[in-house]
């Protein structure tokens, strides 16, 4: 997928978006105690990584508490309402959030501390309006959700410091507009954290250029029985533009194809909606 998430950073991301309404979870200590039990993400990590097209001033805008679809009875944390628009600068049209700690961390520092061991699935509640059919190319489109996959890439290195690389990585895609997928109303969905994606970004301890950043020495980090300490990214989610429904400027051209999105016309809003972001102790339930 052209727009998936990956460990890596993804190509276009705003260094420092905030959600325009909401309180921001604190991060006044970054040597707290390690989270062990059910927890909201929106209780420590802040959505505040925009990425592809909400580098883009005004096209991917979001709210917490304001706007959202009516809540689930136990909803847990923050509800969110995003409204994206494709970019005008014939950038590949994608968009996506990540809910990191600190705020605006890409790997810069340690994430929060976690007894990642405890856990067992990410859980979350989420809907999209837009046009129909939502498809690229003629092509349907997942919704990506993912936690974990923070890596800097030798950035911070470069400036002098060290990287700060999420151990964990696990991730799903969601087909918008299908009966099984993410629709226009609220449903639930699950990401499995198995043993092995709880170590999946383990990094060399033995490497001066990167924060050691899981359980024991060598010997585990070779055997791949390692797993995550800290937590940078604990969720995110990304998705394309519907490019197919889009009128285009020029009838020479076809626009829906490669990039041309400053040939789109009047495109109309996607709206994505996001409720009880949950790290959750119990198994998720059998597909």
């Amino acid at each position: 997928m052209r727009y998936a998430l990956r460990r890596a950073w993804p190509p276009r991301l705003a260094a420092a978006a905030l959600l325009a309404a909401g309180c921001l979870p604190s991060i006044a200590d970054l040597n707290s105690g390690p989270l062990n039990a059910t927890f909201a993400v929106s209780d420590f990590f802040a959505p505040s990584g925009y990425m592809g097209d909400g580098e883009y001033f005004g096209k991917l805008v979001g709210t917490a508490n304001e706007g959202c679809k009516a809540r689930a009875g136990l909803a847990r944390g923050n509800c969110y309402a995003f409204t994206y628009w494709p970019n005008d600068v014939d950038a590949d049209p994608w968009a996506g959030v990540f809910w990191v700690f600190p705020a605006n961390s890409w790997g810069s520092t340690r994430g929060r501390a976690i007894d990642i061991s405890r856990f067992k699935q990410i859980s979350f509640w989420a809907a999209v309006e837009g046009p129909s059919p939502y498809t690229v190319e003629q092509n349907s489109v997942p919704f990506v959700a993912q936690a974990g996959g923070i890596d800097p890439k030798g950035r911070y290195v470069s400036e002098g410091e060290k990287d700060y690389v999420d151990g964990v990585l696990t991730s799903r895609g969601f087909t918008v507009g299908s009966q099984d997928g993410v629709t226009t109303e609220m449903k639930q969905f699950h990401i499995p954290l198995s043993d092995f994606q709880k170590g999946a970004g383990c990094q060399d301890p033995n490497d001066p250029n990167k924060g050691r950043n899981c359980t024991g020495g060598e010997a585990e980090f070779v055997a791949g029985t390692a797993q995550a300490t800290f937590l940078i990214g604990a969720f995110a989610w990304a998705m394309h533009y519907p490019t197919d429904v889009v009128k285009c400027a020029d009838p020479n051209v076809d626009c829906h194809v490669d990039q041309h999105s400053s040939m789109f016309v009047d495109p109309p809003p996607v709206r994505i909606y996001l409720d009880d972001i949950v790290w959750d102790t119990e198994e998720a339930p059998a597909p």
